[in-house]
């Protein structure tokens, strides 16, 4: 019972601290700007135990058709480290606020529409199809070390050299390469 108080929250309170950061890392962040019954389903936020700690995992829709894919991506970064708004936090912050999770992502997501013919003659039938296009992630542990200083990383992205930011402090990152291909105009 003695190592449950110091090691970390016992398994019993895990599922409500779970869900408290589920329901809180979306807007403490800014990441999502409208309100919970205007979103869509996939957009939310799913805290996950992961041996002592909590891992977030942020869903948003986001899609580049008609955009500059690179420029979205160093978004991405910008959302993640700073926040997205202005009353936004970033993840330093976050991790401070909430001393168990060690790592948050941001899951980019776009819905394709389409439609396709149904079972009877002349029927046609909408359709969605969800493609991830973007995962992007950070530690605790590289974010609230001694050596980060995030002015530097708000220079690089000011001056778009995001690859640089990448390197640097985001320990995940993966990009769907052909959905990036397929929304080129």
């Amino acid at each position: 019972m003695l190592c449950l108080i110091f090691c970390g929250v016992s398994p019993a309170h895990g599922d409500a601290l779970e869900d408290q950061i589920s329901a809180d890392l979306g807007n403490y962040m800014g990441i999502y700007i409208l309100n919970q019954d205007q979103r869509t389903p996939g957009d939310r936020v799913v805290a996950k135990r992961v041996g002592n700690g909590i891992e977030a995992k942020m869903f948003y829709w986001r899609s580049f058709e008609k955009r500059d894919a690179n420029q979205e991506i160093c978004q991405a970064y910008d959302w993640l480290l700073f926040g997205r708004t202005s009353y936004g936090h970033g993840a330093k912050e976050a991790f401070q606020k909430f001393p168990q999770l060690q790592t948050i992502e941001l899951h980019l997501f776009d819905i394709v529409f389409g439609t396709q013919k149904g079972k009877s003659r002349g029927e046609i039938l909408p359709t969605k199809k969800i493609i991830e296009h973007l995962r992007i992630g950070v530690n605790r542990s590289t974010l609230l070390s001694k050596n980060v200083d995030l002015r530097e990383a708000r220079k690089l992205l000011d001056q778009n050299r995001c690859s640089e930011v990448r390197k640097k402090y985001f320990q995940l990152y993966w990009v769907n390469r052909d959905y990036l291909q397929s929304t080129k105009s």
